[in-house]
């Protein structure tokens, strides 16, 4: 969500951007902030693609979108190295450590891995970068404002806005030009878990706002 709305700021200072945030500050940021804070970067497309081909077997992501994203991991580097830098931070990257924390290295098109990389100082130090790239760029961001429902064409389906809710009020905001999902997924909600991934009993370590809720507003927007 930070990314999407420092990218929208960024392409057209012009534009009327609004982060709603379902958490308090307390618990914002998503497992973005509450993750081991690495990020691997690529340096082969289609090795990539083997890779993830690999680890998704069981469930095959979209080729278009597997491209979209490794194309994205073997380039962003200098971009995230910069939004560190304007955060008054530093990446940390490569070296013993970025190579011997490669996850599944014994599967096939590993080696497209360059390294992991993170932002300092830790805790949370990717999170907090982008968090204050945000800030800088004087986006508001709304607390305790979940999104709760799209506002649509009840027969095209186009999404025109949000209804979403704070402190006990109900609001509609209408969308001049677009509506981002970045909605995490459904670790904490048990029926979901048991639906989709077939356990009946699992913990989450991450953060207690992934309840599925965007996941079930993408279902019934159309989404398969």
């Amino acid at each position: 969500g930070a990314v999407t709305a420092i990218e929208a700021r960024d392409r057209d200072p012009t534009a009327s951007i609004l982060v709603l945030e379902k958490m308090p500050p307390k618990y914002a940021g998503g497992n973005s902030r509450a993750s081991g804070q690495d990020m691997f970067v690529g340096n082969n497309v289609e090795r990539l693609m083997v890779h993830r081909r690999a680890l998704n077997e069981p469930t095959p992501v979209p080729e278009d979108v597997l491209r979209a994203w490794a194309e994205a991991v073997c380039s962003q580097e200098d971009w995230i190295a910069a939004r560190a830098a304007e955060a008054g931070r530093t990446i940390f990257a490569g070296g013993d450590w970025g190579r011997e924390h490669v996850e599944w290295p014994e599967m096939p098109g590993a080696d497209a891995i360059k390294y992991l990389a993170t932002i300092h100082p830790h805790p949370s130090g990717v999170w907090e970068a982008f968090r204050d790239n945000v800030v800088g760029r004087e986006i508001p961001v709304r607390f305790d404002t979940p999104v709760t429902d799209l506002v649509q064409d009840p027969d095209r389906l186009e999404v025109f806005g949000v209804v979403a809710t704070n402190a006990g009020s109900t609001v509609a905001i209408k969308a001049r030009r677009g509506v981002v999902l970045c909605c995490g997924g459904y670790e904490n909600d048990l029926g979901m878990l048991r639906n989709y991934w077939g356990v009946d009993r699992v913990y989450s370590y991450g953060t207690p706002g992934n309840t599925g809720d965007g996941v079930r507003m993408l279902q019934k927007a159309g989404a398969a």
